[in-house]
Formats: structure tokens, C-alpha cells, sequence
């Protein structure tokens, strides 16, 4: 008995001692040798090496409940401590239908926060708090002043054909409803304390807005809050090794989730619909004419991502074919058979003042002497856009379908 105790116990002193030299130098350094004998498969791709929050001591973290996933980022942040504590940002762009879902679905936290209702539709001050979100937070620190700035608008048509699916008692306020209003999507901009410059957040924000009327926010439909919410912000745009300051936080970048319904498909074919998902690029650069405004230019991708449109800016719209980005939309799920919830989208149209096949953006890179593909070069090619250096296909000017109530009121005339 007693030997069977002292082989235990002379065993437990050989784990022990193992133990302790694992965990010392020459423990360490022998692990470090033996794993760099293993061969390690090729890196695949994992949207936690390419995102990640910022915050004061420059290390990704967690900020409110489910945000974060991931491993840790560090980066330089020469910004004034605090600024920088809810900031998101990428690294490159995915490429792959399957990355682009994957890294979306990551971000669903971060998508776009409603302005609710009776707000001015743009702010010209800073202030603490934009949003609910932002009065929360305030209890984990303090707020950073922050102003808004419309980006785009979105408006909402419906084929004279589909009109057949709405519910009869509630077709007209369903057609008057999306007749009457369009989405603002918006940055929001804050300032750096000590440099006073200025840069986006990574988060937007989105208000419903009257086409004629008072400038003045509206309460959401919940169907329009539906696809509002599938626009998503991957991050401000940081290509790897580049300072976090307010001048290199000035690219954002977003993917939008729609479901494609083929445009002569009836809703009794549903199983054609399809998930598709589209870049929307925003490029922020100093005003022309107020330091306390930034120059925004938004562009977006149609057609799988292969075509790049420059959007024309859309402030003030009075009817959807006015707006920068218009959906032609069917609804599919009605709440109490009655109230719309969920729609598919027929067709896409972007008022542009220029559109590039991607192809055209690679050629261009290339011949820049760039490695890689145009967006890999996010900022060099938006830039490069924005200043005339890229020919272009001509503008795609959206025209709402005639079979619309919309369409009554077209101008094909009116300035854009």
C-alpha cells in the first residue's frame, strides 16, 4: 500500500515538473520548434481576421450584448482617447457570394439604426445623443457629439400586375403609403476633439421621409423596416497598416440583403426567388465649403457586384424616380393578412452619374500598376472615380415603370 502511495505520489511530481517546464522559457521555446515542424493547410478565409471594433487602448471589444465575435484587432490610434471606442473597421473587401453572406450575417448588429419620428430630416449641429442606442450607451461612456448627413435615398414602386396581391382592404393605404414616402439613408459624422477633423461613423442610420411636406422624420412601416434593416455596415474601410485617424476613417462600407424574384415570375413560383447581395460604397472627403460638413460621394453594385454605380445626389425628391436607388418590389407576407411585412424585389434601378463595369475597374488598376483587383484598392478607385480619371459607361438614369401610380407624375424632363 505504502509503495503504491509513493509511486502516485512520485508520478503526480513528474506531471508537476513537466508542467513547470512547459511553462518556462526552455519549455516555451521547444513548443515554439516543435509546431513550427508541423505543416499548417492554407489560411481560408475568416471575417474575424479582416474586422474588428477599435476602442482607446486600440484592441477590439465587446460593447453591448452579441456584438462580437472574433479575435482581437490591434491597431495605432492617435486619436483623443474615447473617440475612437465604437468604431468598426475592414480590412479588405470578400469577394465570393458565400464570403459576402457570411461576413453580412457577422454584422447584423450593425445595421442600419432608425431616426424616429418627428426628427429634422438632417441635423447642421452636433449633438450627444442621434439615436435611442445613443442614450443607452451613455451609461457605458461617454457620448461623442455627432451631426447627420443624408448619403442616398430609397424609394419604393410596385408593377401595376402585382397590385392584384395586395389585400383589398388595405390595397390603396399599402400603394398611397409607398407613393407618399421615401427611406433617407444617412452617415453619421463626428468630430475629433483635440484635430477638430472630421470622420464617419461606422453604423448608418436611416429616417422615413414625406415626399412633399415639412422636412420632418416619419414613423416606419414595418415592411419598409424590414429591408432597411438588411443593409448592413461591414466597417470604415482600413487598408492593413494604415494610422487610425480621422482621415483614414472616411470610406464606408455596407452590403445590402435582398430576395430576387425573376421579373415575369408569379408568386406562386417563389422557389425562383433567390438571396443577393450588393456593395454600397460611401467615400467622405472636406468640404468645399463649411469645415463642419464632409463631402459625401455613395456608390453601389447591381448585377452581382459586376456593375458600379456612381449615385447622383437625390436630396428632396418628390416621387421615386427621383430618388437615388429605386426597388420595384412585391410583397409576400402580409401581418393579420392585412399589413405587409416581407417583399421580394422585382427589379433594381440606380440614378448614376456614371456606371463601370467592374472588369473596367480592373483594367484600370492594372494599368496603375496596382496588385489585385480594383477593390482592393477601395479608396485609390473611388477616388480615382470621383476626380474623372476612369472613363464610364453613360449614366443610368432610372425610369419608374409606366404601369406604375408613380409613373403619372414622371417628368422624363425635369432636372436630375
Amino acid at each position: 500500500m505504502k509503495n503504491s502511495l509513493k509511486i502516485k505520489l512520485a508520478a503526480l511530481g513528474l506531471i508537476g515538473a513537466a508542467l513547470l517546464f512547459l511553462v518556462t522559457g526552455p519549455g516555451q521555446r521547444l513548443l515554439q520548434n516543435a509546431r513550427a515542424l508541423v505543416p499548417r493547410p492554407e489560411p481560408k478565409f475568416d471575417p474575424r481576421q479582416i474586422t474588428g471594433y477599435i476602442n482607446d487602448e486600440g484592441i477590439e471589444e465587446e460593447l453591448l450584448e452579441g456584438e462580437l465575435e472574433g479575435d482581437a484587432i490591434k491597431v495605432q490610434l492617435p486619436l483623443s482617447p474615447g473617440v475612437a471606442a465604437e468604431l468598426r473597421v475592414i480590412h479588405q473587401l470578400p469577394e465570393s457570394p458565400l464570403e459576402i453572406a457570411t461576413l453580412h450575417e457577422r454584422n447584423r448588429v450593425n445595421n442600419c439604426e432608425l431616426i424616429s419620428e418627428d426628427e429634422p430630416v438632417e441635423l447642421t449641429s452636433f449633438t450627444p445623443y442621434l439615436t435611442a442606442r445613443d442614450e443607452r450607451m451613455a451609461s457605458v461612456r461617454a457620448p461623442i457629439p455627432s451631426t447627420r448627413q443624408e448619403l442616398f435615398t430609397v424609394g419604393l414602386e410596385m408593377m401595376r400586375s402585382d397590385h392584384a396581391t395586395l389585400p383589398t382592404v388595405s390595397r390603396r393605404q399599402i400603394l398611397s403609403y409607398m407613393g407618399e414616402h421615401y427611406v433617407s439613408v444617412q452617415a453619421r459624422v463626428q468630430r475629433d476633439p483635440a484635430s477638430g477633423q472630421l470622420f464617419l461613423h461606422h453604423r448608418p442610420l436611416a429616417a422615413t421621409v414625406r415626399y412633399r411636406g415639412a422636412s420632418i422624420t416619419q414613423p416606419f412601416h414595418q415592411a419598409v423596416t424590414t429591408s432597411v434593416q438588411e443593409m448592413h455596415s461591414l466597417g470604415l474601410y482600413l487598408p492593413e497598416g494604415a494610422d487610425v485617424t480621422a482621415e483614414n476613417l472616411r470610406t464606408l462600407v455596407m452590403t445590402h440583403r435582398n430576395i430576387q424574384l425573376e421579373t415575369l415570375a408569379t408568386l406562386t413560383d417563389l422557389r425562383r426567388a433567390r438571396p443577393d447581395y450588393e456593395y454600397v460604397f460611401v467615400r467622405a472627403r472636406p468640404g468645399r465649403t463649411a469645415d463642419d460638413r464632409l463631402e459625401t460621394h455613395t456608390f453601389a453594385t447591381t448585377e452581382h457586384r459586376t456593375r458600379l454605380h456612381y449615385v447622383s445626389p437625390s436630396n428632396d425628391p418628390i416621387q421615386v424616380a427621383q430618388c437615388g436607388i429605386a426597388g420595384t418590389v412585391v410583397f409576400t407576407e402580409f401581418s393579420q393578412g392585412v399589413y405587409p411585412v416581407n417583399a421580394v424585389i422585382r427589379k433594381t434601378s440606380v440614378r448614376s452619374r456614371a456606371t463601370y463595369p467592374m472588369d473596367s475597374l480592373d483594367a484600370y488598376a492594372s494599368s496603375q500598376g496596382w496588385e489585385g483587383r480594383a477593390l482592393a484598392h477601395l479608396n485609390e478607385t473611388l477616388d480615382a472615380i470621383i476626380d474623372g480619371k476612369v472613363s464610364f459607361d453613360a449614366p443610368d438614369l432610372a425610369t419608374p415603370d409606366l404601369a406604375t401610380p408613380e409613373a403619372a407624375n414622371y417628368d422624363a424632363t425635369a432636372p436630375k
